[in-house]
C-alpha cells in the first residue's frame, strides 16, 4: 500500500509564504466537521484558507485540479486518524515542529507499517485515507501547506446539502476509537 512519496515539484518562493503568526491574524480560519456533522473544536488544530497569490501559484504549479490549499498549524502531536472528505493530499512542511517529527502510517489492524520525517519545503504526497499520526516529539508548533487535490475529494451528497456548496466543508479530523 502507498503511505508516502516525496514529489519533484518546486520550492515555493519565500515571498509568497506567510509567516505562522501572518496566517493566524490575517488569514480566515476553515470550520472542521466531525464525521457525524458536528463542528470539530481543537484549539490545538487549525486550518486556514490561503490568500489568493500563493493558491494561484499552487493551482499553476501542480498538473492537476486543486481543490483547497491551506495552511495548517498543529500545535501538539497529531493521534492516529483517517482524514474524513479526503483521500490523498500534497504537503509542503514549513516548519516541522521539532528534530525528529515523524509521520507514521498504520494497517487497518491500526499496527505501525511505516514512520517517516518529512524534510522542510519539500513537496509529498500521502494517503491520508489510511491511518496515520503525527508522533513525537513536537517541542514547537508544526506548520505547513496541505493541498487537497480534486480527484482526492471524497465529499459526501448529503454533507455538501448541509450548506449548499462543497467548499465550506472540512472534515480532516476523525479520531479511530482505538
Amino acid at each position: 500500500m502507498h503511505f508516502i512519496t516525496q514529489l519533484d515539484f518546486d520550492q515555493i518562493p519565500a515571498h509568497l509564504l506567510l509567516s505562522r503568526s501572518q496566517v493566524e491574524e490575517q488569514l480566515p480560519q476553515v470550520t472542521l466537521y466531525q464525521s457525524n456533522g458536528d463542528v470539530y473544536k481543537a484549539d490545538w488544530y487549525r486550518v486556514y484558507t490561503c490568500d489568493a497569490a500563493l493558491t494561484h501559484y499552487i493551482k499553476e504549479l501542480m498538473p492537476f485540479e486543486i481543490q483547497y490549499v491551506e495552511y495548517v498549524i498543529s500545535d501538539r502531536s497529531i493521534p492516529m486518524h483517517r482524514d474524513l472528505g479526503r483521500v490523498r493530499a500534497l504537503n509542503y512542511v514549513l516548519e516541522t515542529g521539532g528534530i525528529h517529527v515523524a509521520t507514521r502510517f498504520y494497517n487497518d489492524e491500526q499496527r505501525v507499517m511505516l514512520e517517516y520525517v518529512c524534510d522542510t519545503h519539500t513537496w509529498y504526497e500521502l494517503n491520508v485515507g489510511a491511518y496515520h499520526s503525527v508522533a513525537e516529539p513536537q517541542p514547537n508548533p508544526r506548520f505547513l501547506l496541505s493541498v487537497t487535490p480534486q480527484d482526492g475529494v471524497t465529499y459526501l451528497l448529503e454533507d455538501v446539502a448541509k450548506t449548499g456548496t462543497p467548499g465550506q466543508i472540512r472534515t480532516d479530523i476523525s479520531y479511530s476509537s482505538v
